[in-house]
C-alpha cells in the first residue's frame, strides 16, 4: 500500500509527468479534502489523471458510504474513487482502487464489501 500522504504522491506525479498544472491546484482538483491528509479518494478529475497514469481495479459494491465508511477507505492508504452515479443504472456503487495488493485481497475475500466489513 502507499506510504505517502495524498501532498507528497501529488508533488511526485507533477515531477515524473509532463502535466501542465502547478502543486497548488492539482492538489485541489485531484483530491476530496474530507479528512486532512490522509484520506486518498480522488475527485472526477482526479480519477482522469490517475487512470492515465496507473492501473486501477473496478469493484461494484453495495455499502452507504458515511464518514466511518470513509474513516475506514483511509486506511488503506492508496488513491481509490467511487462512481457514486453507478448505483442509480444498476443499484451498485462502483469503486475503483488503484492498487494491485488491495485488488488481491478483495478478490479473495469474494467482493469489496466483504474487504471493507474485514478492516473494521
Amino acid at each position: 500500500m502507499n506510504q505517502l500522504t495524498k501532498t507528497q504522491l501529488t508533488k511526485l506525479i507533477l515531477e515524473e509527468s509532463n502535466i501542465d498544472i502547478d502543486f497548488i491546484t492539482a492538489h485541489k482538483q485531484w483530491w476530496y479534502q474530507d479528512i486532512k491528509d490522509s484520506n486518498f479518494r480522488l475527485t472526477p478529475k482526479g480519477f482522469k489523471q490517475f487512470k492515465m497514469i496507473a492501473k486501477c481495479y473496478k469493484f461494484d459494491s453495495r455499502i452507504n458510504f458515511t464518514y466511518k465508511t470513509f474513516k475506514i477507505l483511509a486506511m488503506l492508504r492508496t488513491p481509490y474513487y467511487i462512481n457514486a452515479n453507478a448505483q442509480f443504472t444498476h443499484n451498485l456503487n462502483e469503486i475503483f482502487i488503484f492498487s494491485e495488493e488491495i485488488s488481491t485481497w478483495v478478490t479473495l475475500l469474494g467482493d469489496f464489501d466483504q474487504y471493507l466489513n474485514s478492516l473494521q
